[in-house]
């Protein structure tokens, strides 16, 4: 069967037959499968179709451009303004000229009017109105320009004899199954709104009971549901002690496209990090109160200074103990002077096997005692 056969589609909404070609109808089809048409493709209403010759004559505001073919009409009072722009959008996207029609464009009752322009047996009007399309013009006796969006470059429709199948969703698996790993389920910036996709379909079959929209977590009554359609569709495999991990089967279940994402893991220092500034600071103050980070880095020094058998008695009590260690270890060395003063240096971090840096750090809060205010007496 040639892709120009003529056939009858069902009928408008006058009741008068609907005639179009294989190759238009295809066209169609791809139309209302794709993803932004998808929602309302059941309201997309054709109030009058091509080939009009053969049921009796189009409209006469038509002008006699769906006598022939590569011409349909669209009911729009059933559609929103988003709707309606989705549509233009998805048409002119599949390969037609499509246009609003409306007392303020054309004079007509509100409709969208569309010209396929690779189908066979279209009038003069329509091939006019097609060209105009193609040179940036609104397809009116006017020749005023465009007013619709525009693909840039425009798109002709290729027949392949086989409508475009809707693609399934895609859902981020490592997503589902990271907020599956963290207690209650939390989630962080975009995986809320992955967990309410995941969520849609789970509610539609009936699995997700009392739970609120806003309720973006792998919570209970999520991790009851996924439970429950692993059960249900007898998935067994990966889906961790309690059922209730999702798994790549139950997302294609769903109607998904599951994905994952590799994880950047964070390079692991073998070496740990002191503040040679930080440490030596504690050290060389021994009455001064010691902070918090400074004695976990004074902690790794200790650690690293016991791994070569070194001992620190009498740390963490005095600090004290801490240098004098330090002073006994570059004296072994063999440096002398200032080289063993038992404050950390470059090469003595290095030698312990310490990763150290020499950084600015805010100046130390002095305590001012606390004065009595003198009340004044009145005279």
């Amino acid at each position: 069967m040639s892709k120009y056969t003529i056939r009858r589609y069902g009928t408008d909404s006058s009741g008068r037959p609907i005639y179009m070609t294989e190759y238009m109808h295809q066209w169609l089809e791809n139309v209302l499968n794709r993803p932004r048409v998808r929602p309302f493709a059941d309201k997309v209403t054709i109030v009058q179709g091509a080939w009009m010759a053969k049921a009796g004559g189009g409209a006469s505001a038509s002008a006699g451009y769906h006598d022939g073919g590569g011409c349909l009409d669209f009911r729009t009072w059933n559609l929103t303004t988003t709707e309606i722009n989705h549509l233009i959008v998805a048409m002119r996207l599949e390969g037609a000229a499509a246009w609003r029609r409306d007392y303020a464009h054309g004079g007509m009752d509100p409709h969208i009017h569309i010209t396929l322009g690779g189908d066979k047996g279209m009038t003069s009007g329509a091939q006019n109105s097609w060209w105009q399309y193609l040179n940036g013009y609104n397809g009116l006796a006017s020749y005023g320009a465009d007013y619709e969006w525009r693909p840039s470059p425009i798109r002709k429709f290729k027949y392949n004899g086989k409508p475009k199948k809707p693609k399934k969703p895609k859902i981020n698996l490592t997503v589902l199954q990271n907020a599956w790993g963290r207690k209650r389920g939390k989630t962080f910036g975009k995986g809320q709104f992955i967990i309410r996709k995941f969520a849609k379909p789970l509610r539609k079959r009936g699995f997700l009971k009392h739970w609120h929209f806003r309720d973006a977590t792998y919570g209970r009554n999520m991790r009851n549901a996924v439970r429950a359609a692993n059960k249900h569709y007898g998935i067994t495999k990966y889906t961790g002690k309690n059922g209730d991990r999702p798994t790549w089967a139950l997302a294609k279940k769903l109607g998904f496209r599951p994905y994952k994402v590799e994880q950047k893991k964070k390079p692991k220092h073998k070496k740990p990090f002191v503040n040679r500034r930080r440490v030596n600071r504690a050290l060389r103050n021994p009455n001064h109160k010691v902070g918090k980070l400074a004695r976990r880095q004074m902690n790794r020094v200790v650690r690293a200074l016991r791994k070569r058998g070194w001992s620190v008695k009498g740390y963490p009590k005095h600090t004290e103990s801490l240098r004098r260690a330090i002073g006994n270890f570059q004296s072994n060395q063999g440096w002398t002077g200032d080289g063993a003063n038992g404050l950390l240096g470059p090469t003595t971090c290095d030698r312990l096997g310490l990763r150290s840096k020499w950084t600015k750090l805010p100046s130390w809060r002095r305590v001012r005692p606390f004065k009595k205010s003198v009340s004044k007496t009145v005279k």
